[in-house]
């Protein structure tokens, strides 16, 4: 990333470019709104790929993101589920598969889906996130 004349090529040199232009607070105030930034894209393509497996629709309406927060150090936001059918009990059983009580495994069409779309939508997250730091940056 190039911005005001300064060359940044890694994750040290941002935070410390960052550190030395702006306050603390307003460091973390834009790395929030990238976090929030990303994570709301990424949400979007988790929510498209629960589409296609839906019944009632309620792991997609209940799919939220949080607010930022501080975990072990790091600025992060966090995909979840909330809500009054309480989705988020049942989508790690979704997302591995599980055993039916006669003990046979049963693999539903959406196994790893979430880890699919994760995976594939590291990039969009990323470029996102970039395109705030830039316009912080002007």
């Amino acid at each position: 990333m190039k911005a005001l004349g300064v060359k940044l090529t890694g994750l040290k040199e941002l935070e410390s470019e960052l550190n030395r232009m702006f306050s603390p607070e307003r460091v973390e105030q834009i790395i929030d709104k990238g976090l929030v930034a990303g994570g709301q894209r990424m949400l979007h393509l988790i929510k498209q790929e629960q589409a296609k497996y839906r019944e009632t629709g309620s792991t997609v309406s209940e799919a939220t993101l949080s607010d930022p927060m501080t975990i072990g150090g790091q600025r992060a936001v966090k995909i979840h589920w909330r809500g009054p059918k309480n989705r988020y009990s049942i989508i790690h059983l979704q997302e591995q598969g599980f055993y039916n009580r006669d003990g046979t495994f049963n693999s539903p069409d959406s196994k790893g889906a979430l880890q699919r779309v994760v995976i594939e939508g590291r990039k969009v997250y990323l470029e996102t996130v970039r395109n705030e730091f830039q316009r912080a940056f002007r």
